[in-house]
């Protein structure tokens, strides 16, 4: 495998190669942020705090978001430091600081369909590389140099087929699985700040 890369790889075989090194890195990133940074026990959370919230312990709740710095607990902070306010300040603030949350929280997972569809690209350009190659032997007169030519084009043109197609499809599948963790994650979210805001404005209207 080494001598291959040192001896016969194509450019665009090392270009897959490279495009690969930051597809690993992206997706072991994520998947570090996903199954570890932001790991919360989110039902647990979420119902801690909006029992919190319809008692009252508004300081008690925000003691717990100000616990680690999670979007979910962020967003719900918002929240409660504008209590006092009226409906429409809560969640406009609320709105806002979901907007920069959740785009950290979801990070650069978008970009793994197109690092596939490179190695794909890629991987089709080593193709018609190899082809050319092939081709080109046919010109030559000397019938070992025509052989050796299309051997060598032939090769060249499977070989980038295969390393794209791998990278390609080893990128999408580990898209899928973080995509749907992240979605199912972002519903979590949702779901738990809907509920403490839901919370907060039926305490509000207990008050009145």
């Amino acid at each position: 495998f080494v001598y291959f890369f040192l001896h016969e790889a194509s450019i665009f075989v090392y270009l897959i190669f490279i495009t690969s090194i930051f597809g690993a890195a992206l997706i072991v990133a994520r998947g570090f942020a996903l199954w570890g940074k932001y790991r919360l026990d989110y039902a647990g959370v979420t119902n801690q705090i909006s029992g919190m919230v319809e008692t009252g312990a508004y300081n008690q709740a925000l003691q717990i978001c100000n616990g680690g710095h999670h979007p979910m607990t962020e967003i719900m902070k918002a929240a409660l430091t504008r209590a006092n306010r009226s409906e429409k300040e809560i969640r406009r603030g609320v709105e806002r600081v979901a907007m920069d949350e959740m785009h950290k929280f979801k990070g650069y997972t978008h970009l793994l369909p197109h690092i596939s569809n490179i190695a794909t690209l890629l991987g089709l350009l080593g193709t018609i590389k190899g082809l050319i190659t092939s081709f080109a032997g046919l010109s030559s007169g000397d019938a070992a140099a025509r052989t050796e030519m299309l051997s060598l084009g032939v090769s060249e043109a499977f070989t980038a087929t295969f390393f794209g197609i791998l990278l390609a499809t080893m990128t999408i599948t580990a898209y899928l699985v973080l995509h749907g963790k992240q979605g199912a994650d972002t519903g979590r979210i949702e779901h738990g700040v809907a509920s403490v805001v839901d919370s907060l404005l039926s305490r509000q209207a207990e008050l009145r």
